[in-house]
């Protein structure tokens, strides 16, 4: 708290007046960031040409930074969710909101692939769409505990041979 007080150049009072308590500022702040990963993966995937290829591009995005500096801190919602699990209602409704709407545009993209034919008919993309939720996530703590850009590449690859 006294870092984030600092770092606004405002006290504590003023914080808690604004925010309410720690916990509601934890909220408030996952709720924030999850919007901000559903729209920056839903833009993606959205404004694809070829929604497969985004896919793959994503994946092999998500595995990079999965193993990089920054990206071994990892994700405000995949930690959130390792952590509280369901201990906490209101954390886990906004997780399960983001992995929602995740799921939404990762749906969205393969029914569009779909119907472009480049995703077979037989294939079930709300399935699939959450199964590819899953899997990010799972490279995205796999990548905090490893370094091993091998071990997140035979990942991707087997998550990808289930779109072909």
């Amino acid at each position: 708290m006294d870092t984030l007080t600092e770092r606004m150049g405002i006290g504590r009072g003023s914080m808690y007046a604004t925010y309410g308590d720690k916990h509601s500022l934890f909220i408030q702040s996952l709720s924030a960031y999850g919007d901000e990963v559903v729209a920056y993966f839903s833009h993606r995937l959205d404004h694809a040409e070829r929604p497969l290829d985004e896919i793959r591009t994503v994946f092999r995005d998500v595995a990079e930074k999965a193993m990089s500096s920054e990206g071994r801190r990892g994700c405000l919602i995949t930690n959130s969710a390792a952590e509280l699990g369901g201990g906490d209602p209101e954390a886990s409704a906004v997780i399960n909101r983001t992995f929602d709407g995740l799921e939404d545009a990762y749906f969205r993209a393969l029914t569009r692939a779909q119907a472009d034919g480049d995703l077979d008919a037989a294939k079930r993309p709300r399935a699939l769409a959450r199964f590819l939720v899953a899997t990010m996530q799972g490279l995205r703590l796999l990548g905090k505990a490893k370094n091993e850009p091998a071990v997140l590449d035979d990942i991707v690859d087997s998550a990808l041979q289930c779109l072909r």
